[in-house]
């Protein structure tokens, strides 16, 4: 009878007489990989917590002495049932055979063992395992990286036996896969698999839980300290991976966002809320904390409804100005940027312009904006402005109609430029671009803002010809350590210059990425390495200014 089917099996063998023990054991390791032995069920027991994973079949006498083969069965029964237990035994009564049954044996073996009998029964057993486990590894095993699979994540969730879950989100991994192709998408995801399992973390489960998503589940206890120093540690080890792939001659750097979740109740769903902060926030990683719940959100709302309204009574909603430089850090014009104003702070619209529109208080902000910006322009003929504007904001006649008559009356059209983002989905389509229409014939530009941050829509450039095409601040702000964002940049650049657009890099925050991009041909640059943005009374201040 052919046994190759036990070679890759390990056993755990327990009995008590040596001679016996000793024989059996030489005879199945003749044809299993590994075989475990014990001479008493406490040493069964224990050797079984001790190599649980590796051990696919258990074969035990029944009458031992310090614990027998049956106590040591039912204890090993409240763990699991997915190892299959023979026991041998010289006793022929009935109460063996049923009490072995009650506790899940899956075969009995009478004494003097016979090994071929042994082994036949042993393959019999096994077979109906060995195929189940296939199963299972095909429910909850990704093929690709051979990790634990979403599927797999759920059914440990159940058991609520972990203490802490890190997702992790790859950023921008779309544009790998139409830079390069999918293979070589999933040979960088490999890549990365391979580099989160030599992680630090003690006790953990590492899954594959979307197709860029990955997932740690953690069987300790971890505390904000604990997350600080490992995540200082993580990204610094991330920041000095790369992917290469030598067929190809590719080079790929990662860069991620990570939830974390350390709540007893509904982990998933609270580290998930992690991580979409973590991304608005434009933060590495969040740990999840009870003021990020819905609750503490709705209250937070209700807060920030408050500082809008009062902020308006009070003439605080601002605008503030961002210089825009040439090559030689001469400001050529300025980005006007909302901020609410309170107690010498300047808050930026990432706080409160959502709750503005959930509130349906956007509107008059804008208009605020709006009358402001155009005063400011006004008064200060060396420079053009740069006014975003939305979707929102352009299916609204009202704004439209004191857009169109400021223009006219005032004759700044000219130096007004408006910045509408790559990603806005169009309502109307037609009223879009009769705004557009409009704006152009009194003599003002259009720039595509955030270009670049989401698939690069080169044909909606192309329908839109717009003036300038601003790049996102995500490219510009790592592209002196991201080989992907300078890639994707020089052929943003190059496009731009076939159809004659002007260009302009956000977050120029260093000397180094400043230079880099200037090489490229990029004609204005914006960020603090020039200045943050500064209220209207400092622009004269800043006239003069060059790097």
């Amino acid at each position: 009878m052919d046994f190759n089917d036990l070679k890759n099996i390990n056993i755990l063998y327990v009995e008590d007489e040596d001679i016996i023990r000793e024989n059996i054991t030489d005879m199945l390791r003749d044809v299993c990989q590994d075989i475990f032995t014990a001479r008493n069920g406490e040493e069964g027991y224990s050797l079984f917590l001790e190599k649980q994973e590796h051990i696919n079949l258990i074969i035990s006498d029944i009458q031992m002495p310090i614990l027998s083969g049956l106590e040591m069965a039912k204890k090993i029964r409240e763990i699991t049932y997915e190892v299959p237990i023979i026991f041998t035994t010289a006793f022929s009564d009935s109460k063996y055979l049923f009490e072995s049954i009650n506790i899940g044996v899956d075969a009995y073996v009478e004494k003097p063992i016979d090994i071929m009998q042994l082994l036949k029964i042993t393959k019999k057993t096994i077979l109906p395992f060995a195929q189940r486990k296939a199963l299972l590894e095909q429910a909850y095993i990704d093929k690709l990286t051979g990790l634990k699979n979403r599927s797999a994540l759920d059914l440990q969730l159940e058991k609520n036996v972990h203490f802490a879950l890190l997702l992790i989100d790859i950023h921008a991994f779309q544009v790998i896969n139409d830079l390069y192709g999918a293979e070589i998408g999933n040979f960088a995801l490999k890549e990365f698999a391979h580099f989160l399992t030599h992680q630090k973390i003690d006790n953990w489960d590492l899954y594959r839980v979307g197709s860029d998503d990955f997932a740690f589940l953690v069987y300790n206890n971890i505390d904000e300290e604990y997350c600080n120093n490992f995540f200082q540690k993580f990204f610094q080890k991330l920041k000095n991976f790369h992917i290469y792939n030598h067929d190809h001659d590719i080079k790929i750097n990662i860069s991620v966002t990570v939830g974390v979740s350390i709540e007893k109740k509904n982990i998933l769903e609270t580290a998930d809320m992690a991580l979409k902060i973590a991304k608005k926030q434009r933060k590495e990683y969040l740990l999840y904390k009870e003021e990020h719940n819905c609750a503490k959100t709705y209250e937070n709302d209700i807060k920030w409804v408050n500082k809008i309204d009062l902020a308006i009574k009070t003439n605080n909603i601002k605008p503030y100005f961002q210089p825009i430089v040439d090559k030689n850090g001469k400001i050529i014009k300025f980005e006007c940027l909302m901020r609410l104003c309170e107690d010498n702070k300047a808050h930026s619209p990432f706080f409160f312009l959502d709750i503005a529109k959930k509130s349906r208080i956007y509107k008059t902000l804008t208009l605020i904006m709006l009358k402001q910006i155009f005063e400011a322009v006004s008064k200060h003929p060396s420079y053009d402005f740069s006014i975003n504007i939305s979707q929102i904001d352009i299916l609204d006649n009202d704004i439209v109609d004191y857009i169109l008559e400021s223009l006219a009356q005032r004759n700044i059209g000219t130096r007004i430029i408006f910045e509408i983002l790559e990603d806005e989905s169009l309502e109307d389509k037609e009223k879009f671009f009769d705004f557009v229409n409009y704006v152009k014939a009194l003599g003002s530009r259009i720039a595509i803002d955030d270009f670049g941050a989401g698939y690069s829509n080169f044909s909606y450039m192309l329908e839109l010809n717009p003036d300038i095409i601003k790049i996102d601040g995500s490219l510009i702000k790592n592209i002196d350590t991201d080989r992907n964002s300078y890639i994707i940049t020089n052929a943003i650049i190059n496009f731009t210059k076939l159809l004659k657009i002007e260009t302009i890099a956000e977050y120029v925050h260093s000397e180094d990425v400043f230079t880099i991009v200037e090489e490229l041909g990029i004609n204005y640059f914006q960020g603090f390495l020039f200045s943050e943005a500064i209220p209207q009374s400092e622009i004269e201040e800043l006239s003069g200014m060059t790097r």
